[in-house]
């Protein structure tokens, strides 16, 4: 079987197009990229022809209710509403500590506390630095039964790794010190908030005890007995009245 053209043809070697030929008139037409670099055509909506458009497809929404909702005016701040949302804690350096009651323990820290809200409600609450130290063996490899590092390195990363509990800060170290044979002890800090009990107002007010039975009965009889005094004084004897009747 021969092979023939669109002319009916044969079609030899001489005669057959060559393949790249034939692939290159198979192939699509290449569109040329735009150059890069060509900033995008600009369209403003608000001007010209395509700003009219704009205008009369929005006038045309309105008509049928499709407009978008205007957007709602800006909410007007009161300042006296927030002035006293601007002061977040009350600082205990404010504060003249002694007119108050305070427990000898902590009223070394009422100066430096901040009175702020809590899970216990408005307290003072301060922050105090707490140390822990431990000993632990330079050569020192796996765990012991408590689950903690006998390494010193490998319990130093495990302490300072160690999650913080709830409003703690995290561990630092401070030092590492040598120990005995063959050990090493480690310092490390941490702050801590902790909350000051409720400090009590002083009383002012002199306090008088209530007097006893006995103390009301003196009482009584020495009122009786300076009353029956002050009568025989002004009234002294017959002669008074005599004199009185005479004239």
């Amino acid at each position: 079987m021969s092979l023939v053209d669109v002319n009916g043809n044969p079609l030899t070697e001489n005669t057959m197009p060559e393949q790249d030929e034939v692939a290159k008139n198979a192939q699509p037409p290449v569109i040329e990229e735009a150059t890069a670099g060509t900033p995008a055509p600009a369209f403003d909506f608000g001007a010209g022809e395509l700003g009219a458009k704009v205008a009369a497809l929005r006038a045309e929404l309105a008509k049928r209710g499709l407009a978008p909702p205007p957007a709602p005016p800006a909410e007007e701040t009161n300042p006296e509403a927030t002035q006293g949302a601007v002061k977040e804690s009350l600082k205990g350096s404010e504060i003249d500590w002694s007119e108050f009651d305070l427990d000898p323990n902590y009223a070394h820290f009422y100066p430096r506390a901040e009175f702020t809200q809590t899970g216990q409600g408005p307290k003072w609450v301060t922050v105090i630095e707490e140390y822990d130290s431990f000993e632990r063996s330079y050569n020192g490899k796996g765990v012991d039964k408590s689950g903690q590092p006998r390494g010193l390195g490998s319990s130093i990363t495990s302490k300072l790794n160690s999650p913080p509990d709830a409003g703690c800060g995290p561990w630092k170290l401070v030092a590492v010190l040598p120990a005995t044979m063959g050990n090493g002890a480690v310092l490390v800090q941490r702050k801590v908030p902790i909350v000051l009990p409720d400090p009590m107002m002083l009383e002012k007010e002199t306090k008088v005890e209530a007097p006893t039975d006995p103390e009301l009965d003196e009482t009584d009889k020495a009122a009786e007995a300076w009353a029956k005094q002050i009568a025989e004084e002004a009234f002294d004897g017959p002669d008074t009245h005599a004199e009185m009747e005479g004239k």
